[in-house]
Formats: structure tokens, C-alpha cells, sequence
């Protein structure tokens, strides 16, 4: 009867454990850039919404608005780059080194 007991409480152990040392890479996409861009645009709906907190819909709203107040692309860096950026940084709160790191890149493509 113990001996099932303690089975029992192992494989809870086990299955609720398992996930916090079997860990598997949320970003694996070897693109960076516009290409990243285009694939959060053409891919699943959830996955921009989950990368950059907004719909499709919105993201392309957003760029058109941002187009009729006169922000466009710059010489080295898409609008949808550079509005992706933005929305990736308010939704994951990137921390101060990899906000230096972005606006690093952010400085040098601009």
C-alpha cells in the first residue's frame, strides 16, 4: 500500500518536474531582420500576436497610420522592422542589456 503510495507521488513529481528541466527553445528561427518580420506576417495569427502583442490587422493598421503622419521606411531599416522592434520590446520588457543591444542595432541601422 505505501509502495503504491509512493509511486503514485514519484510520478506526480515527475510529470510536474519534468517540463522545468527538459526545456525546449521558444525563438528558433534562424531569421533576423525583415525576413523575421515577413514570417511573423505570413505564418500562424497567433504567433505575431504572441511576439509583438498585436493581430495582423493591427500591425498593418499601424503601419499605414504611422505612414499617413509621414514615418516611413529608413535607408536601412523597414518601417515593419522598426515598428516589429518597438512591439517586441513593450511585450517582453527585453531587459536593460538586451535593450542596449537593441538600441545598438536600432542606432547603427538607422
Amino acid at each position: 500500500m505505501i509502495g503504491i503510495f509512493i509511486n503514485v507521488v514519484i510520478g506526480a513529481v515527475i510529470s510536474f518536474a519534468g517540463p522545468l528541466y527538459d526545456k525546449e527553445d521558444y525563438h528558433t528561427s534562424a531569421l533576423s531582420g525583415a525576413a523575421w518580420v515577413l514570417e511573423l506576417l505570413e505564418g500562424h495569427p497567433n504567433r505575431i500576436h504572441c511576439e509583438l502583442g498585436v493581430n495582423k490587422h493591427i500591425f498593418h493598421y499601424l503601419i499605414s497610420y504611422l505612414q499617413l503622419i509621414g514615418i516611413n521606411h529608413s535607408q536601412n531599416i523597414t518601417l515593419e522592422e522598426q515598428l516589429a522592434i518597438f512591439l517586441y520590446r513593450c511585450v517582453t520588457g527585453v531587459s536593460q542589456g538586451g535593450q542596449s543591444i537593441l538600441l545598438t542595432y536600432m542606432t547603427y541601422v538607422l
